[in-house]
């Protein structure tokens, strides 16, 4: 029986995808029963199923087949496989589209054509109708199936875009009740009289496809993005009438994508807060959160996008994750190099995850994903990639006791913002500096240097504001909109002796994106000990010898017991405070503007402001100086050679040491005597651990 303490080791399986034969002959179910039977070989415990599935469960409007799910929990159910059902929400039929075809979503450039999976309309009633009207016939067919532990609602969510009637419409009456009917207050919080923008009458707010107000266009944004978290939650209602109380609720969120392969191409990999769906939001109605994280292989693997991404999940809820979706190996870009599955593995678990599944069983032989392959290549044969997966699940047998239950202990948190995101993208900073380049930048370079660091969303912070209790060092890299609670939180978090790290584009604007009419960073610039006046593009200017990217604010220290003479505006500024250019720009004609800051408050509290992006050996010599101030361990070693550590549910310290290189790395054993798992071997302090290629080792102090 399925206990909430399990690893989950398991992969996506599509019967309905599958041929109906293959070249030996063997039938269908039969090849089902042998594909369970290899999975249990290589210590798989359960499958996910049926996301994808809306038109083969309803092939015609309300009448509902479930013929081929029950065939699965059956075969699943004897051979000793848990199943996690996800609901098939995110692929509407055909029947559907011919019927009702405005459910088919009307973006800025007008109605998609049906074919592609996730083109619906999330705010069109009638697809709602339709949607619930086959998960009560969905669950109330199979939640009470004994193999099924868990639920995942739809599939990696999005608001797709949504400028329809429907959804314009409900974002009018959101507007209504925030400004509680009052069409000046929207005209001011926004500056619609602008172009002649401003209305005066409801009636007349006009549609949203041609909006030059950047403001308002990313609270349309940001109501799409609630309007997908409410979707889910939805679902999450409904299916709370019909499951288990021990079944679980997930969703595999996903992150922005990233393109690395030639235009137009596949390739690409996870990273980065999503636009189109606040993770926050969703994950409070989660029982188990879940995400899909896809990243580099082979020579391009650095644990740098497991990291991010797990550390996002985790802190969500300061709670163990389950990766619903990860590669075994997909493009060719991917085929991992011998070792490097085991290495991906133990990545996620070093995050926090407490199970980890493969998209998908076996290669597709047909349709859109016939070449993002799967454990088993298209000759369904055990290869090596299949090998790999079973020593995977070997080792976790043994080592998963003596590690069950970890918990992360970081003195470092990044704050990340949705709605920062979205202002940048109206507002960038560059035409190729987005939002999450930067983010990307500074998480970066903590990771290199082995500084372990918590992704909280700033929501979070604000809703829970004791959180900030539990760090030394708080991040905020490109921060544009900000409340004015917000900063009084960082303020109270200097003032008490943490280290607040910022960079250029920070404490800037409001959520409406009304940019603060006063000092930047706004609230904030007598902690930091210096303001702005002008900013610039970077041209040819260096910082410590190496050129700056995108982006260059003219910081001057401020003289903050003189506050009032130099236009300060505000007459609480510290007089305390030791403002220091730790960097000039090197440029004849900025050179006595900074580009880094440091400065001292009080008797332990520290900030430090990158006005902008330098070389990251730069970057990494700051970070490393903040968090010696902020008292944070010094790390002792770094990248390609990772250590992540945290407790396990005994209370005892994990250390995971991870090796991204071809190279043999060398770890000197600096702590107590410890058992290296998963054979227990004593390790005592000062022996020397080596690690070769792509190489993990666990240790439990």
């Amino acid at each position: 029986m399925y206990q909430p303490g399990d690893f989950l080791f398991g992969c996506a399986y599509y019967y309905e995808y599958q041929l109906e034969k293959d070249l030996t002959g063997m039938d269908k179910i039969d090849l089902m029963r042998r594909d369970f039977q290899r999975m249990k070989r290589a210590g798989m415990n359960y499958i996910r199923i049926a996301e994808s599935t809306w038109s083969t469960l309803e092939k015609t409007e309300g009448v509902y087949t479930f013929d081929h799910i029950d065939v699965v929990l059956e075969e699943a159910e004897k051979a000793g496989l848990y199943v996690v059902i996800g609901t098939p929400t995110y692929a509407i039929p055909a029947w559907m589209a011919r019927k009702y075809p405005e459910v088919c979503v009307e973006g800025k450039e007008g109605r998609v054509s049906y074919g592609p999976r996730q083109s619906m309309d999330i705010f069109n009633p009638d697809y709602r109708r339709l949607a619930e009207n086959m998960l009560r016939a969905f669950f109330s067919h199979l939640a009470e199936h004994p193999a099924v532990i868990g639920w995942q609602l739809d599939n990696e969510t999005k608001h797709y875009g949504s400028y329809s009637k429907y959804a314009q419409g409900a974002f009018v009456e959101y507007l209504k009740e925030r400004f509680q009917g009052d069409v000046e207050a929207l005209n001011n919080a926004y500056g619609l009289h602008y172009w002649s923008n401003s209305i005066y009458d409801w009636a007349d707010f006009p549609p949203l496809q041609r909006c030059i107000n950047g403001g308002l266009s990313g609270a349309y944004e940001h109501f799409l993005r609630h309007g997908a978290s409410e979707f889910l939650h939805r679902q999450e209602q409904i299916l709370s009438e019909y499951k288990r109380p021990e079944q679980f609720v997930t969703h595999n969120l996903d992150f922005n994508w990233k393109q690395f392969g030639p235009a137009g191409g596949q390739e690409g990999f996870s990273f980065g807060v999503h636009p189109d769906i606040d993770h926050y939001e969703v994950g409070k109605f989660l029982s188990l959160p879940g995400c899909d994280i896809y990243h580099p292989s082979q020579d391009r693997l650095t644990g740098k996008e497991i990291s991010f991404c797990g550390s996002e999940i985790y802190g969500l809820k300061d709670q163990n994750y389950i990766i619903l979706e990860t590669e075994s190996q997909a493009f060719k870009e991917w085929t991992p190099y011998p070792g490097q599955l085991y290495l991906q593995a133990m990545s996620h678990v070093a995050n926090g995850a407490k199970g980890v599944a493969y998209w998908n069983w076996n290669s597709l032989h047909n349709s859109f994903e016939t070449y993002w392959r799967g454990i088993l290549n298209h000759d369904l044969e055990e290869s090596r990639i299949y090998r790999e997966i079973s020593e995977i699940g070997q080792h976790v047998e043994k080592i998963w006791p003596a590690i069950s239950g970890f918990t992360r202990e970081n003195d470092i948190a990044l704050l990340v913002s949705n709605d920062s995101l979205t202002a940048l993208n109206y507002f960038p900073v560059d035409a190729d500096c987005s939002y999450n380049d930067i983010v990307r930048v500074f998480y970066d370079a903590l990771y290199e240097l082995n500084l372990q660091c918590d992704v909280l969303h700033v929501e979070r912070v604000e809703e829970h504001p004791e959180l900030l209790k539990n760090y030394k060092m708080v991040l905020t890299p490109a921060l544009y909109c900000v409340r004015p609670e917000l900063t009084d939180l960082l303020r109270d978090f200097v003032e008490k002796g943490g280290t607040l790290v910022s960079s250029f584009k920070s404490f800037y604007a409001n959520h409406d994106f009304t940019v603060y009419p006063e000092r930047k960073p706004y609230k904030l610039w007598d902690l930091f000990g210096v303001c702005y006046h002008e900013f610039t593009a970077v041209g040819r200017a260096t910082v410590a010898g190496a050129p700056a990217k995108y982006f260059a604010e003219l910081l001057e220290a401020v003289e903050t017991e003189n506050v009032k003479e130099t236009g300060g505006v505000d007459a609480t500024a510290h007089t305390d405070i030791t403002a220091e250019i730790l960097e000039r720009y090197e440029h004849p004609y900025w050179k006595e503007y900074g580009a880094i800051s440091r400065s001292k408050v009080g008797a332990s509290g520290h900030t430090y402001y990158f006005a902008t992006l330098p070389a990251i050996e730069i970057l990494k010599k700051y970070l490393a100086m903040a968090a010696k101030d902020a008292g944070v361990e010094t790390p002792d070693c770094t990248w390609p050679l990772i250590h992540k550590t945290g407790r396990n549910a005994k209370g005892q310290m994990v250390h995971f040491l991870l090796n991204y290189s071809e190279e043999q790395a060398e770890y000197t054993w600096n702590y107590n005597e410890a058992r290296l798992l998963p054979d227990h071997t004593p390790i005592y302090r000062g022996e020397k651990i080596i690690l070769k290629d792509w190489d993990v080792k666990i240790i439990v102090v």
